[in-house]
């Protein structure tokens, strides 16, 4: 590989591994970077079926060390942030807005749910008036965050990648066989890897939402890290946390009545807004996994993997996972280069 530029496979085309491809590109610009995905990113569907793209803090994720969750999330604060003070937000859809964490009687607050990321204050008693039902909340916080605007940032983020895109599905490891020969592929799948790595660790999250027309709602509300009403530049979001181990694809009546009810009853004005679609996605219970692995084909030939996958609803810390992904394809290319 030594005079060879590597020839780089990042399989899946979602926010993961749009960002690893665009990570790569930056990081070895001599390399050629591929995106294979069984279809081509439908960025409308795509916008429709995510959830809130709000960036918030996770302070424990599953098999990961606390000093590299904090690294992920500054990185990607980090370049969200860059984002929203160089490229106009009509382009990448980034932008930054109030947001209140709320905190019930028998629920504990956070202390700092942002993480030191941002400046955060405690809620006066006549703002927690504000929501309703009336002396439910009995604590909030309040303190400014980064949404994502699926609709307008795919678009820009594959305009990004100046890498090959290739349309096909992977069923096994072997298919590589026939394939053209690549140095290294990054696994970015999630869920799927449970069928391609029998992985084991990932569960499917099973996440309703509604997309209703409120533009008078200009605040991002989580109460009791539950409920979360969350605006974005056409539309505002309203959803809950997913419903683990459940694969039901199905917009079901009774979780919309719900979703409908708590939301009016946190933000009584939004009994006006009119409901613009219902829409039920899967994604991975987070257990981000980001390592190498070398497989050998039932042709006795050897395939280099790094694995990227597992982010759930933390998809927003792709850009920083990107980072961590993108170090050791850099050194599997070193151990390459030496041979």
């Amino acid at each position: 590989m030594a005079d060879v530029k590597p020839n780089l496979l990042v399989l899946g085309s979602g926010i993961v591994g749009l960002h690893t491809a665009i990570r790569l590109e930056q990081d070895y610009p001599h390399a050629q970077v591929t995106i294979m995905a069984p279809r081509n990113l439908n960025v409308g569907e795509a916008a429709a079926t995510a959830g809130a793209s709000l960036f918030r803090p996770t302070p424990r994720i599953p098999g990961t060390h606390p000093d590299m969750n904090t690294e992920w999330i500054r990185s990607s604060w980090d370049y969200y942030q860059h984002l929203r003070r160089t490229i106009p937000n009509r382009l990448t859809g980034i932008y930054q807005i109030p947001m209140y964490f709320l905190t019930s009687a028998n629920q504990t607050p956070k202390s700092d749910p942002m993480m030191g990321l941002n400046h955060v204050r405690t809620c006066s008693k006549a703002e927690l008036q504000l929501f309703g039902p009336k002396e439910k909340y009995t604590e909030g916080k309040c303190t400014s965050t980064i949404v994502m605007n699926p609709e307008h940032y795919l678009p820009w983020a594959m305009r990004a990648f100046k890498g090959r895109w290739i349309q096909r599905r992977i069923d096994s490891w072997n298919d590589f066989i026939n394939e053209e020969m690549y140095d290294l592929v990054v696994n970015c799948t999630g869920l799927d890897a449970s069928r391609l790595c029998n992985e084991i660790n990932l569960t499917p999250l099973r996440s309703q939402i509604l997309r209703v027309k409120a533009p008078w709602i200009k605040i991002a509300v989580l109460a009791d890290n539950n409920n979360y009403i969350v605006p974005g530049m056409d539309d505002v979001t309203i959803g809950r946390c997913s419903q683990y181990d459940n694969q039901n694809l199905q917009v079901d009546a009774n979780d919309s009545e719900v979703l409908w009810r708590e939301a009016t009853s946190l933000l009584p004005n939004l009994k006006k807004a009119q409901i613009e679609c219902e829409t039920v996605s899967l994604r991975p219970h987070p257990f981000i996994r980001i390592e190498r692995e070398k497989i050998e084909l039932i042709d006795g030939s050897n395939l280099s993997i790094i694995h990227h996958y597992g982010h759930g609803d933390l998809g927003f810390l792709a850009p920083g996972t990107a980072i961590t992904a993108s170090r050791l394809v850099g050194e599997q290319i070193q151990i390459r280069n030496q041979n």
